[in-house]
């Protein structure tokens, strides 16, 4: 069972951990800014680790499915 959903009717459809409002990009947003996963559990006590390993597991999955096209620029 995944803890991430998507769901227009919550936070407009964004990635988020299922049964909160509390969205992977803020959680990603937490991890840039060099929080650990303690300090974030600490900032939204209804997280457990869990649910902050699902997030960043989540972001990692598609960005392994991104797909980079490059095009080429012909000057004349």
């Amino acid at each position: 069972m995944t803890k991430i959903e998507t769901n227009p009717k919550i936070n407009v459809g964004k990635p988020t951990i299922k049964g909160t409002r509390i969205t992977v990009a803020t959680i990603l947003n937490l991890v840039k800014n060099n929080y650990t996963f303690e300090e974030i559990i600490e900032a939204y006590p209804t997280l457990r680790k869990k649910d902050v390993e699902a997030a960043v597991d989540y972001a990692e999955s598609r960005m392994k499915r991104e797909e980079i096209f490059s095009s080429r620029v012909i000057v004349a």
